[in-house]
């Protein structure tokens, strides 16, 4: 396995032939701790990738001596489990198309934010790390490449796999799941699709929230040659390449209302079109959904497809925020750390740790909580967390538990928590939501909603 369960630098390789573009970008990204190796061409990049136990690729799409998506899928066969992210001063939505379909973490036109890049990068290395840590695992264990099973302490959690079991049987029967960010909806649905009679076919997750929504739809449904400037060959949609399996949506509630038509149509009938084409086509592939919004406010607004929604919703299944789990904490803190454990294996946690973890709000959930164990074990010094060690990493961030307001309703707690966050981040979101363990996109939305809040007392 390339890289260790602790978190050291990330080992980066930028490609690109624009040098002073890859130099800038080789020096930020350094500037941030990462370790970044540069080249300007592909047979140069190939000869330091196969020695350079690399996390993530930066890969500029045109190369004097190479084509970056021939490039990729070099990459991708010397390493299957290595991340790439896709870079070009050319538009070209068949490009990003083709490049996720062969392997591509994401793809970014220039010149792209230096902060979007950096949260992209970090997301792509969490990716490809827990694949090599589930794939250690299995190795280890012995077992098939099923997903790792849910936490399950809490009644909460009892209730939803019981749910899980009903509503895996029913292949035919849209799946919607809910709850706040970071609270484990994936996972839920591959629980889903692993109990499923389709188990055995392909499970393909797509987060509408990250993609635009022409790509999107092209995206779900594949296009026709010609389609749109830079269609030069018919793409097949992931409907297609999902057959007989899983199609989950994450962020269902981000996607316009033209996608929301088709995605409607397909529910009902089965049948689709690929982005300018006129056959009618069909395929047969169950839809689990996701949101951390509101549907139902949604629709109130004219942002969601009522229709949609009473599709989508035929079984729904709920996921609670952390906050009303407390019986999870302790069991998936014992996960994280095993899951993190260096070569000495993982370190032992006092009662009164976790004590001090069961007692805290958590408002970026199962995620923040995951990102709050990795970043004690960085600065852990020994093998043994303490309470101590617990206060002093709080207050590492200024998050001290014993001031969080507990007389508050719990929205009014998140609420202060994020704007308490967001102030010791001088207002900078992206830095705020990377504290916070959620979407950048997720904290804006929880802002737009704070903003919306204010102004209707106002009015009161």
């Amino acid at each position: 396995m390339k890289r260790p369960l602790t978190t050291p630098p990330l080992r980066l390789l930028i490609v690109d032939d624009e040098t002073k573009f890859a130099d800038v970008l080789a020096k930020e990204l350094a500037r941030e701790g990462h370790d970044c190796a540069v080249r300007y061409d592909g047979k140069s990049a190939l000869s330091v990738f196969d020695d350079g136990d690399f996390d993530v690729v930066l890969l500029d799409l045109k190369l004097p001596d190479s084509d970056g998506l021939e490039l990729l899928v070099e990459f991708k066969s010397r390493d299957p489990l290595v991340e790439v992210i896709m870079l070009t001063g050319h538009g070209s939505l068949d490009s990003a198309i083709q490049a996720m379909k062969v392997g591509a973490y994401d793809y970014l036109t220039k010149p792209c934010q230096l902060d979007e890049l950096s949260i992209l990068v970090e997301k792509a290395a969490d990716r490809g790390q827990t694949k090599r840590e589930n794939l250690s695992l299995r190795q280890h264990l012995g077992q098939s490449s099923k997903p790792l099973p849910l936490i399950v302490a809490s009644e909460e959690m009892r209730r939803i796999v019981d749910q899980i079991g009903k509503v895996a049987r029913a292949t035919d029967v849209p799946v919607l799941i809910t709850g706040e960010s970071g609270t484990g909806k994936e996972l839920v649905a591959r629980e889903v699709h692993a109990q499923s009679p389709a188990q055995n076919e392909a499970f393909i997750a797509v987060n509408c929230a990250a993609l635009r929504s022409e790509l999107l739809e092209s995206e779900i449904f594949g296009h026709e040659k010609g389609a749109f400037t830079g269609a030069t060959s018919r793409t097949d949609g992931i409907v297609e390449v999902a057959r007989g399996g899983t199609l989950f949506l994450d962020e269902i509630g981000e996607i316009d209302e033209a996608v929301q038509a088709k995605l409607l149509r397909f529910i009902q009938f089965g049948e689709y079109r690929r982005v300018g084409g006129t056959e009618e086509r069909r395929a047969d592939v169950r839809i689990v959904a996701a949101t951390n919004r509101e549907l139902r406010r949604e629709i109130e607004a004219g942002r969601f497809r009522d229709d949609l929604y009473y599709r989508l919703n035929v079984a729904e299944i709920h996921v609670p925020p952390l906050r009303d789990r407390p019986d999870d904490i302790r069991p998936l803190v014992v996960s994280f750390l095993t899951k993190y454990a260096g070569r000495s294996g993982p370190a032992s946690i006092d009662d009164s740790a976790l004590d001090v973890l069961s007692s805290y709000a958590w408002p970026g959930n199962v995620r923040e909580l995951e990102n709050f164990v990795r970043r004690i074990l960085i600065f852990l010094e020994g093998d043994r967390i303490s309470s101590r060690t617990i206060q002093d990493a709080f207050r590492g961030i200024r998050l001290d538990p014993a001031d969080q307001p507990t007389s508050l309703r719990l929205h009014d707690v998140s609420r202060a928590h994020i704007e308490r966050v967001l102030s010791l981040s001088s207002g900078n979101k992206t830095l705020a939501a990377k504290k916070l363990g959620i979407a950048v996109k997720t904290l804006y939305n929880k802002l737009a909603e704070y903003k919306s809040e204010d102004e209707n007392k106002a009015k009161a």
